[in-house]
């Protein structure tokens, strides 16, 4: 996404719980969140994922996900079939 594509949208934060052993599909859980989110509701509501980021330390996925509200988001989540661990309201700052 771009800085356009969020600017005035809410954006959050879907924490998915990845063990080491989940690790070498990270990048299938990706996809099916990216798929999951373009397959939504119409075009105005359809959420859109921004970027996924891993925290090995914590076995943490974060994908941010710009939707019309939380229950978008987790119903991206579902489609994609990920375990969601919570859904948070989340800030993007783009550095110019």
């Amino acid at each position: 996404m771009t800085r356009k594509e969020f600017q005035g949208k809410p954006v959050y934060a879907v924490e998915q719980y990845v063990p080491p052993a989940a690790c070498p599909d990270l990048a299938r859980f990706v996809i099916a969140v990216r798929v999951a989110a373009a397959a939504g509701a119409s075009d105005v509501h359809r959420p859109r994922l921004a970027c996924s980021l891993f925290v090995p330390e914590d076995d943490l996925c974060l994908h941010l996900l710009s939707a019309a509200s939380p229950a978008t988001a987790a119903e991206a989540a579902d489609r994609a079939a990920i375990t969601v661990e919570r859904i948070t309201a989340a800030t993007v700052w783009f550095l110019t």
